[in-house]
């Protein structure tokens, strides 16, 4: 009987200890599923902001690029008119 209460409280013990890391497991995986998505939307914003200066920046060399283009045709459309 002694031994049949040992092997009782030895499960008992076992499966509450099973619960525990059960949870803790649990936890983790949020902690790292929090960690992941704390990343990725800091990516994202990061990402947003870079493009944000990539794109204005190119709107001006662009507009740059325009403008010399321009300049060069009416210089020739000049020396056309005058030539």
């Amino acid at each position: 009987m002694n031994k049949f209460t040992t092997i009782i409280v030895a499960l008992m013990l076992t499966g509450t200890v099973a619960l525990a890391d059960d949870n803790m497991i649990t936890n983790k995986i949020n902690d790292v599923s929090n960690t992941v998505k704390t990343f990725v939307v800091n990516e994202k914003e990061k990402t947003i902001a870079y493009q944000k200066k990539s794109w204005a920046e190119a709107r001006v060399q662009l507009a740059g690029i325009f403008q010399t283009l321009s300049n060069l045709f009416n210089k020739n459309k000049e020396e056309d008119n005058n030539g």
